[in-house]
């Protein structure tokens, strides 16, 4: 399986970005439209817009409608509503998704006001969301799944939480544009090329270069692979199986399951760990199968 971008807006014209703009205005029955309500509706990404504007604000106004942000709202009142979000949500921390689910306002305000989602957590006197232990592998394995899933390349709001463990403001975050980290996913999926080398995620990388060439320790003997699973072999895994139950067909899209990675020849009875032995398998199936070998 083969992950391929589609094309970069470069030669759409401005008229052609702002007449897609005015036309979500319009069918949302709106003056003024913020960045997630048009990559919900649009043709393009409001990153094009930030990019080619300078501005999420200029590319409104350039489109003859309203700015999105209020300069009426004081950062007090901002503050309180994100306060009063958290304890709604009984939880000490507050994604920019969650908010925007029960906020009055929207997180890109915070941002704007604040410079950031982080700061705003803290002058709420709340933890900080991300969680700086994800590596970007995990990151990666999460869209190869999304991907699977939706069949097509996923916009910035398909990231929801029914089909992605972490929100595209994650991946934002992490890659400096959303843009960047599908470019980086890319590389890596169809490359094995990792934007940064982490010495932990590329644990058992021998294993996928030479799957073949299992090490032996200093006696001669060989040394059995280890029974977890890495993330680039469960990448190369998923990319090879696709989003499908290998016993009986079914996918989280259709079927709602829950997918897992399953050695063929269990690793109790002498199976490795190498991607010869590995397959994807719904849980039902997976629980199933236990340790019989097919």
């Amino acid at each position: 399986m083969e992950f391929k971008l589609e094309p970069f807006h470069r030669n759409i014209s401005d008229e052609a970005l702002l007449k897609d703009l005015q036309r979500v205005a319009k069918e949302l029955g709106k003056e003024r439209v913020t960045k997630d309500e048009y990559n919900k509706k649009g043709e393009f990404s409001s990153d094009t817009f930030v990019r080619r504007f300078d501005s999420w604000f200029v590319a409104l106004k350039m489109a003859g409608l309203k700015q999105t942000r209020n300069l009426n709202i004081s950062d007090d009142e901002l503050i309180e509503d994100l306060v009063r979000v958290a304890k709604e949500l009984e939880k000490e921390k507050v994604t920019t998704d969650e908010y925007d689910e029960k906020g009055k306002f929207n997180s890109s305000t915070f941002i704007s006001r604040f410079d950031s989602w982080f700061v705003a957590l803290k002058m709420a006197g709340l933890k900080r969301t991300r969680n700086l232990n994800i590596s970007n592998d995990e990151l990666f394995n999460n869209l190869i799944e999304v991907w699977s899933v939706l069949g097509h390349q996923p916009k910035y709001n398909d990231l929801t939480k029914d089909i992605s463990k972490y929100s595209s403001g994650t991946y934002e975050k992490r890659f400096d544009g959303w843009r960047k980290a599908l470019e980086a996913f890319v590389k890596w999926a169809n490359e094995g090329i990792s934007p940064e080398y982490n010495e932990q995620d590329s644990t058992g990388i021998n294993e996928l270069i030479n799957i073949e060439d299992i090490d032996k320790e200093s006696s001669g003997t060989k040394r059995r692979t280890s029974r977890n699973i890495n993330w680039r072999l469960r990448a190369l895994v998923l990319m090879r199986d696709g989003a499908r139950c290998q016993l009986c067909g079914a996918t989280p899209q259709q079927h709602g399951v829950r997918l897992h990675i399953d050695h063929i020849k269990p690793w109790n009875n002498g199976g490795e760990t190498i991607l010869e032995n590995l397959q994807i398998l719904c849980e039902q199936c997976n629980i199933g199968k236990s340790d019989i070998e097919f």
